[in-house]
């Protein structure tokens, strides 16, 4: 290869380091146990106890094995009428932060009502943290991070919620939860959850086999 070839060579690879830093082409999910396969491993539970696998039975998992059910039903022992879980890993302030997830809500435990009035909502969601582990705002998010009672049964919906990490932030803590307004029992399925720094330059094999490529 010749002198300018190289040259040339390198600075479309540069180009392209650059394009996936921007674009964030095979950034790494930051959630530990994303698709609760390891059960609740790596999450923090509040409120009642949310059941992997539980609760219905008319479903199959998103992907892979498990699938994660937050309710609030009292013959089970539950009595907080919230069930939250709730992750927090390192972020950059600047950065873009988007989760995505799919959630289900279920025909033989429906929800009511809706997130804008009395009823029940699941939610997935996040917050930023700063060193403190206190919540910074404001910030303005993009997609639609739930599923309530006009939300159709027994198919899987992605949710997305998005935003850009205010000044001071170090930490993003996602969240999945279920709430109710006014006390009814009911609940709704989590899967696939994932977190991504729109920022992050692509580490995966397939995004650096494409620099790797140009030099071959």
């Amino acid at each position: 290869m010749t002198h300018s070839l190289k040259t040339l060579t390198a600075g479309i690879g540069c180009a392209l380091l650059l394009a996936l830093a921007a674009g964030g082409a095979g950034a790494q999910n930051l959630l530990s146990n994303p698709g609760f396969e390891n059960g609740l491993t790596g999450w923090t539970q509040l409120g009642d106890m949310p059941v992997i696998d539980g609760g219905t039975g008319c479903v199959t998992p998103y992907e892979g094995s498990h699938y994660v059910w937050v309710a609030y039903k009292s013959s089970l022992g539950m009595s907080n009428a919230y069930s939250l879980l709730r992750q927090a890993v390192p972020f950059t302030a600047g950065h873009t932060a988007t989760l995505t997830a799919r959630a289900m809500h279920c025909s033989t435990f429906p929800l009511t009502g809706t997130a804008q009035g009395i009823g029940q909502i699941v939610t997935c969601d996040f917050q930023f943290l700063n060193a403190a582990g206190t919540q910074v705002n404001p910030i303005s998010v993009t997609g639609n991070g739930y599923i309530d009672g006009t939300t159709p049964t027994n198919v899987w919906q992605a949710l997305t919620y998005s935003a850009v990490a205010p000044t001071g932030t170090t930490q993003v803590r996602v969240r999945v939860m279920y709430s109710t307004i006014n006390w009814a029992q009911s609940g709704g399925l989590v899967d696939g959850l994932s977190l991504q720094d729109e920022q992050a330059v692509g580490t995966t094999p397939a995004a650096w086999g494409q620099v790797k490529a140009l030099y071959r």
